[in-house]
């Protein structure tokens, strides 16, 4: 009877050990990328474009970089009158202006390799109504997203401010040191971080398990040894 019961005991242990392996083996760590929106001007006149510059930096994609991003672009067609893409770094974007659910989605993707380091994958070049004198439009790209190969990771949205320059006013500094967008991107940044302390914990886990899995390899050897050492006894 007391055999059955240790081989019964010895096969849970088995199962528990099997439990922990594909437990440690599925944990992978967060896949994220950084996106930044820069305006070279924040405060126009009637007639004036203003360029933004897309930039994708911070990359933790895995082996091959990011190759490719997405979103949505909306803007104020009340103060703006026209918007055109810029390619730049052999990154070539595609753009629906087309009427629908769909209109504003772009994807910029770079047929080479994935990059891997902070580069800029685009330019928007957006024109102000020549027939306002007065007011403020926003430039906001949502839905910004990049694959790393197995699955969508975001990056939110970015929100760029345009106003009227008045007369004898100081202009402001450009979108980087806009305190607004400034707090959206503190927004993110601090979702990043979560998003990285949570990997971090995820390590912790796998070390863990990889400690448990080892103490219960460590008592199955002893109990082996045990058995043995009852048997030679018997003997």
């Amino acid at each position: 009877m007391d055999k059955r019961i240790k081989i019964k005991k010895v096969r849970i242990i088995m199962a528990m050990i099997m439990m922990l392996i594909i437990g440690t083996a599925s944990y992978s760590r967060a896949s994220s990328f950084s996106f930044k929106a820069e305006a070279n001007k924040v405060e126009v006149t009637p007639g004036e474009e203003v360029i933004i510059e897309m930039k994708v930096s911070d990359i933790d994609m895995g082996e091959h970089g990011i190759n490719v991003v997405e979103g949505n672009l909306e803007y104020d067609e009340s103060f703006f009158s026209r918007m055109e893409y810029i390619n730049t770094n052999e990154w070539e974007i595609t753009y629906n202006n087309e009427e629908g659910t769909r209109k504003g989605k772009f994807l910029i993707a770079k047929m080479a390799e994935g990059v891997k380091e902070e580069e800029c994958v685009g330019k928007i070049k957006i024109k102000v109504r020549e027939d306002i004198s007065e007011g403020e439009g926003q430039v906001n790209i949502r839905t910004i997203q990049s694959n790393d190969g197995e699955a969508l990771v975001d990056e939110g949205e970015r929100v760029i401010n345009v106003k009227i320059k008045k007369a004898g006013e100081e202009p402001e500094p450009p979108f980087s040191d806009n305190e607004e967008n400034k707090i959206i991107g503190e927004e993110y940044n601090n979702s990043e971080e979560k998003e990285k302390q949570n990997a971090e914990t995820g390590d912790k886990i796998a070390v863990v398990l990889g400690v448990m899995a080892v103490v219960v390899l460590a008592n199955i050897g002893i109990v082996i040894l045990n058995r043995r050492k009852n048997k030679t006894q018997d003997n």
